[in-house]
């Protein structure tokens, strides 16, 4: 990870146990960059980091959330606004914050989100109408986190129903 994080000033990494590692950056600027630059990937897995303080314990350290971007996509432009995107995101995770660069086809929402939970791929939204319109999500970077596509996943492969389900 050091020579894809590239640290200016060097990262110490020890084997805590139990899949559990401590990154020591010793540049505070390389470890906001790390922290702020996710989701990262080791061996196709992903890689939950959390900014921990000396006075933690690590048997007591609890990685459940991992911070991602999330794109929301077919979203009407009368939608667009921050509160619209901040109402979807926290039905997703929970909002850190919500990207104002113009994407052209979607917006851009960063959430914490919790790892044993199933990524959504979409949701229903009233419009003014008063029907429901679906918009539909894609994460940044965890593709190749996944070491699949859903077409290739054993359990929709068995079970079909589920690929349309609002998860």
């Amino acid at each position: 990870m050091a020579m894809i994080w590239r640290p200016m000033k060097g990262v110490h990494v020890k084997d805590l146990g139990e899949n559990l590692f401590l990154f020591q950056f010793f540049y505070e600027l390389d470890m906001r960059r790390v922290l702020d630059g996710g989701p990262w990937c080791f061996d196709q897995h992903l890689l939950v980091l959390k900014e921990c303080s000396e006075k933690e314990q690590p048997s007591k350290i609890v990685l459940e959330k991992a911070l991602l971007w999330m794109h929301i996509y077919d979203l009407p432009f009368d939608s667009w606004a921050e509160t619209v995107i901040n109402m979807i995101g926290s039905k997703v995770g929970e909002v850190m914050e919500v990207d104002k660069e113009d994407y052209g086809t979607y917006v851009r929402v960063r959430l914490a989100m919790e790892i044993t939970r199933p990524l959504r791929r979409g949701m229903k939204i009233k419009d003014e109408s008063g029907g429901c319109i679906w918009v539909y999500f894609k994460y940044e970077r965890l593709q190749i986190c996944m070491g699949h596509s859903e077409r290739e996943c054993e359990i929709l492969m068995n079970f079909p129903e589920l690929a349309n389900e609002d998860r």
